[in-house]
């Protein structure tokens, strides 16, 4: 019998506007638990939510240096609130287009 594995959907986003050139690899399929991590109303848990979601990206510090690999305490020490809101946003959009038919 073949192994069978979840299918994990992935998908490359560009930020815009301020964030133009910044782009990250996003999960579009993740676990249910994620979105109730995501509108919990709790930071902490949504930039939980967010490190869940986010699989690598092209993102820099004030001095240009590339960042780490994206986690909970990445996204805490780098990422600024209009920045985080960038990525949701971008995100959210990207979720809720309807596919082509």
């Amino acid at each position: 019998m073949a192994e069978r594995k979840l299918l994990v959907k992935t998908q490359e986003i560009a930020l815009t506007g301020d964030w133009e050139g910044w782009r990250f690899t996003a999960r579009m399929n993740p676990p249910l638990g994620v979105f109730f991590e995501i509108t919990s109303g709790d930071l902490e848990r949504i930039v939980g939510g967010i490190a869940k979601v986010l699989l690598a990206w092209n993102f820099v510090d004030e001095d240009g240096k590339l960042l780490p690999a994206p986690t909970c305490d990445v996204i805490a020490q780098y990422v600024t609130s209009d920045l985080l809101t960038a990525i949701a946003n971008a995100w959210i959009g990207e979720m809720t287009k309807v596919p082509p038919v």
